[in-house]
């Protein structure tokens, strides 16, 4: 597999791959601390990379169980990942790797995407084998389903303010939700592929502070 970055503007196309890659499942960017970390589900690892530098890296996690995607809450100092292997599981840990605890490990069945709010500070995960699209707290309580019958069998998600995107296999659309399930319209019709992943770059999803230790 190969890394690739690219400006928004579609420009600068460029293989940032420094290492043997075998199958990258899952991508999250560190917007304070301009760091990336990745999950490769056959290597079985978790690892950073540094942004200004990509040959600086290092494995944050590895023996991992079918990891699949990973995302990242750099104001709260939080990283969060999941795995399919029984009992299938959405962890978090600190940005260094350390203080893992298993945040959810029941009622799941393929955790595939995943995304935060950062203001509401809840974290977001799609189940492509229960069919369904949960939500909790970064410390895994106060777990909530999508009310609605907007969701058929979704695969990858996105938060963006009272909005959830995901992408959904059977309606071959990316979808629009209020938080609360209600309102469902398809944003995006795809018919001849199955789109995985989804992720939003926006100001407004990506806020920065001042006081954070790694924002200068």
């Amino acid at each position: 597999d190969i890394i690739y970055r690219v400006r928004p503007n579609g420009t600068d196309h460029k293989n940032v791959t420094v290492a043997n890659l075998k199958s990258v499942e899952g991508l999250a960017v560190d917007w304070v601390g301009n760091n990336l970390y990745y999950i490769d589900r056959l290597l079985s690892t978790l690892t950073v990379s540094r942004i200004a530098n990509f040959t600086d890296r290092r494995v944050l996690k590895a023996d991992l169980q079918k990891p699949r995607a990973i995302v990242v809450a750099p104001l709260d100092g939080y990283m969060f990942w999941c795995e399919w292997e029984r009992p299938a599981r959405i962890s978090r840990a600190t940005m260094d790797g350390k203080n893992t605890i298993v945040i959810r490990n029941k009622e799941l069945g393929w955790p595939n995407g995943l995304s935060i709010h950062p203001t509401k500070r809840r974290v977001f995960w799609c189940d492509a084998q229960l069919d369904r699209i949960q939500h909790a707290q970064f410390d895994g309580s106060d777990v909530r389903t999508l009310a609605g019958h907007a969701v058929v069998h979704p695969f990858g998600i996105a938060v963006a303010g009272d909005y959830i995107y995901f992408s959904d296999w059977r309606l071959k659309a990316i979808m629009r939700v209020n938080i609360n399930g209600t309102d469902g319209v398809p944003v995006y019709n795809v018919s001849k592929v199955r789109l995985m992943g989804l992720k939003i770059w926006s100001a407004s999803q990506q806020p920065s502070s001042a006081a954070h230790p790694c924002s200068s």
